[in-house]
């Protein structure tokens, strides 16, 4: 830490261009450690500490992912010990497995202290005494270990065999080992005690987290019957969430006593309250018995997507408004109430608000009431709200009236009508309810899926067919001339009438926004379907690219080939 030591030129000297991957890094420490390793030797004591504020995808995550398991193999070969600082969106998961196979520990780290304690503690082991390496090989009687230690402050798991690197001579630790039995073993088993919330149960949970195997550390997780934990991680799934989960377990283990502030339960809780897709489903069926306080679901709304405003860009970056608006005609304060849509591919639920609008002039305000000879007095502009976003429910109450007593029993039955926080009895026509959302579970629990196979191929056909269709359909008209839709879309109208305004985003420069904090990003997940020689829909052609690809297209009476062809 002197000014402008050897080690500090050396850290200086490293430059990077963008692009880089974690097995960079990782290969460099490599060989600075074989540098003072005698042949068969595993040398001194080395710690790596591993800094990342992103994912491994350089050149593909696959490729980069096989060559830090690879890197881990090597690096198992020498006396070293691997810690990991997780930092801003970087991928926690991969870090955490990473410290995990080189016995380290992984931190999300959240201030600049928490960062110096992490190395600081390293430095300290380094110049200390320590233990040689410890191997603890897995008997075929068992199926997993984990290896606990609370003055180490270290957790590490393996269906293999445990190296443990890093250790004071002081430090004590504790092998805990699993095995699987069937549900006709465990029927015999008798006086085994069941600590559901013994320390063995929570380090299994922590080592397949570290692992990787979420959907087994949240069995493991609901076996603590700890609801306090099971409500905030059982939906566990990005990077953040699962840091957060390891944090928790962590918790509890280095210090039991947090488990005295949690509300731990006889056994598993199953909701009986109805799912959001029952609510909804209710809301969507009697839309024309409700509307919907629309000032209070835009002051409570989160926005999810970038904000995007009306106008276009010019060769400079500025903004240019389109010559026309609209204004609503509702007056803004109550609309009916939505319609649904649900996306499982991203388990997104989006509401689909429509308001009626008239078309206005911008530069006089008058109202265009005729374009093209077709009369444009009843136009609509539509407006969605994601109520469920990435599996997440978005908004905590929907602000209604209910015209229709026999709707308002209906919502009343499901216990999720309420009036300044508590349940409502009464009907008045007059009032406002809340239809809570908050604390609903998304799908029944006890629902059950059958097989997918053949659903993909059924699906392909139609998306085949429906993208032939809508070629053929596309910027045509049996209704409407050339004329008249070249004299809708200067007054941003469609052929079926629809109010297409060019948009645009609030900042000219993504990168800028982003470190001004202007905007910020976060990550999301796509389940998708598919087959081994089809991933998914996004990898088929355009209809008139597959077309151009498969067919060659003649004049029938000139017998000349076309170029340029097109459904």
């Amino acid at each position: 830490m002197e000014k402008d030591s050897s080690y500090l030129q050396e850290i200086k000297a490293i430059r990077t261009r963008g692009l880089t991957c974690i097995s960079q890094s990782l290969e460099m420490a490599k060989t600075l450690i074989e540098e003072f390793v005698t042949p068969g030797e595993q040398g001194e004591l080395t710690a790596i500490t591993l800094h990342s504020d992103g994912y491994a995808n350089h050149p593909s995550y696959n490729g980069e992912s096989r060559h830090l398991e690879q890197l881990n193999q090597e690096l198992s070969k020498f006396n070293v010990f691997v810690n990991t600082i997780s930092y801003s969106y970087a991928d926690f998961k991969l870090l955490s497995k990473i410290s995990n196979n080189l016995s380290g520990s992984c931190l999300k780290t959240k201030n600049i202290k928490e960062i110096y304690d992490s190395i600081s503690e390293t430095s300290e082991l380094l110049i200390g005494s320590v233990t040689p390496p410890i191997e603890e090989t897995l008997i075929k009687e068992y199926d997993y270990q984990v290896f606990v230690s609370k003055t180490a402050k270290k957790i590490n798991g393996s269906s293999e065999t445990l190296r443990i690197i890093g250790l004071k001579t002081e430090d004590e630790g504790t092998f805990y080992k699993y095995k699987k039995i069937t549900q006709e073993e465990y029927n015999k088993l008798s006086d085994v005690p069941i600590k559901q919330q013994d320390e063995s149960v929570f380090a299994f949970v922590k080592g397949n987290l570290s692992e990787g195997n979420i959907n087994t550390a949240k069995y493991g997780l609901v076996s603590t019957f700890d609801k306090t934990l099971i409500k905030k991680h059982a939906k566990a799934l990005t990077n953040q969430e699962i840091s957060e989960f390891t944090q928790d377990v962590e918790q509890v283990i280095f210090n039991p006593s947090t488990l005295e502030s949690h509300e731990i339960l006889d056994g598993v809780e199953i909701s009986n309250k109805p799912t959001v897709m029952e609510i909804l489903n209710i809301l969507e069926t009697h839309n024309n018995n409700i509307i919907l306080n629309l000032k209070h679901l835009q002051d409570n709304y989160q926005r999810r997507g970038l904000k995007r405003i009306k106008g276009k860009r010019d060769k400079d970056g500025n903004l240019v408004e389109p010559s026309f608006k609209t204004e609503t005609i509702d007056g803004g304060e109550y609309v009916k109430m939505g319609t649904f849509e649900i996306n499982r591919n991203t388990a997104n639920i989006n509401m689909l608000v429509t308001r009626k609008v008239k078309l206005v002039r911008v530069e006089d305000d008058k109202q265009i009431t005729e374009v093209a000879g077709i009369l444009v007095n009843d136009l609509n502009v539509y407006n969605n709200y994601t109520l469920v976003g990435d599996g997440e429910i978005n908004i905590q109450s929907l602000r209604v009236k209910i015209n229709n007593k026999q709707v308002f029993e209906e919502l009343k039955a499901k216990g999720v009508l309420e009036k300044e926080g508590q349940l409502v009895d009464q009907y008045d026509f007059r009032c406002e309810y809340d239809v809570r959302l908050d604390n609903l579970p998304l799908v029944n629990f006890a629902d059950s899926y059958g097989s997918i196979e053949g659903v993909f191929e059924e699906l392909l056909q139609a998306k085949i067919l429906s993208s032939i269709l809508s070629a053929h359909l596309k910027e045509e008209s049996n209704v409407y001339t050339s004329e008249q839709l070249d004299e809708l879309k200067q007054y941003y109208l469609s052929k079926n009438l629809y109010l297409n305004f060019p948009t645009t985003t609030e900042y000219t420069d993504l990168k800028q926004a982003l470190t001004q904090g202007t905007v910020d990003s976060r990550v999301s997940y796509k389940i998708d379907i598919g087959t081994t020689e089809i991933l998914n829909f996004s990898k088929l052609h355009s209809a008139n690219k597959f077309l151009e690809r498969i067919y060659e297209a003649y004049d029938q009476e000139t017998g000349e080939k076309i170029k340029k062809t097109y459904f």
